[in-house]
């Protein structure tokens, strides 16, 4: 099997019926009979798994009795899958055509590379902050520094310091109109919504006694993790334009946006424990709480600045899952 395509769902019945449509007729045209999809359903109350066992019998269902995550869902699809390469999408997205055979090609064409994103659009066509760099200290100050700087017009500034520093421009922080999407650039890191896996580097992982997703990032950041993983054996990755999805986003958490929020920060203090080391951990902490605490003093009561800030400083006090309060 060249290609295995899994996809974590959770309530999202009608997008998973648009995203599998799509990777129906990409693997008809463009991988035919070498590509097999795997839905993992984690006890969706929507009729989802009743709808892929019906109108998508193309699909392997794994229904889970139990709601696995992001993370634990894939564990589980990748445990059953048998792909050479194997992808990881989300339920909300829609794949452009040519996308699958111009991501397989280049994997091809390029040995050394693990992991693959690529360009990721909303439904206005805006694009989608896909790729990055590792987070550290040093890596939040610039781009901050320079996001401000960009959001105010100095584009020609933000390009000179981040030339004289050696900082590579990535699509975040206010820094995505500086980012060309037109052309190929190694990463740290893509996004969870699509990510192409070598099999070869998965198994280097596994066979380290680790998992392919880190399960104690419950949500967000778990992508991060395992770029940073992988990465760490010598493989590289890559964001490729040649291939293109339609990203709704953050539809299995628009009905808990305050919740998600406080667990993509703890995710991302997770990452800081788990890679920069304690000390940077708690600075990082420490910055989010002070940052926040301003946007809740000032934002306007009922705003969603001022919730996002309620939520962030429960993260940063928190700092854990199970102690966030609900």
């Amino acid at each position: 099997m060249k290609l295995s395509i899994i996809i974590i769902n959770w309530n999202t019945a009608d997008l998973l019926r648009a995203c599998l449509s799509t990777v129906m007729e990409a693997t008809d045209s463009e991988l035919p009979d070498m590509c097999e999809t795997i839905v993992v359903d984690n006890a969706s109350a929507d009729g989802s798994a009743e709808m892929v066992a019906k109108d998508f019998p193309f699909a392997r269902l794994i229904a889970s009795a139990e709601n696995l995550g992001f993370g634990g869902g894939n564990n589980l699809g990748y445990s059953r899958c048998s792909g050479e390469y194997v992808l990881l999408l989300n339920p909300d997205t829609e794949l452009k055509p040519n996308t699958l055979s111009t991501v397989t090609k280049f994997l091809e064409a390029n040995p050394t590379t693990a992991v693959v994103g690529v360009r990721q659009t909303e439904v206005d066509g805006k694009l989608q902050e896909s790729c990055g760099l590792f987070p550290s200290l040093r890596t939040m100050t610039i781009q901050n520094a320079l996001g401000f700087l960009s959001r105010r017009g100095y584009v020609h500034s933000v390009r000179s310091i981040a030339g004289i520093l050696g900082f590579p421009l990535m699509p975040v922080k206010g820094l995505t109109p500086l980012f060309d999407f037109k052309t190929i650039h190694e990463v740290d890191w893509v996004m969870g919504a699509f990510m192409l896996l070598r099999r070869r580097a998965i198994e280097q992982i596994l066979a380290d006694g680790q998992q392919l997703f880190d399960e104690r990032f419950v949500m967000y950041g778990e992508e991060l993790d395992l770029c940073k993983r992988i990465t760490a054996k010598g493989w590289k990755v890559f964001f490729v334009p040649g291939g293109e999805i339609l990203h709704h986003g953050g539809a299995s958490t628009a009905k808990i946006s305050e919740r998600a929020e406080a667990m993509r920060q703890v995710g991302m203090i997770r990452f800081y424990e788990k890679h920069n080391g304690p000390v940077d951990a708690l600075i990082y902490r420490g910055v989010l709480l002070l940052a926040n605490l301003v946007g809740w003093l000032f934002s306007p009561q009922g705003s969603e600045a001022k919730k996002k800030a309620v939520a962030r400083l429960k993260a940063a006090f928190y700092a854990t899952y199970d102690a966030l309060p609900n």
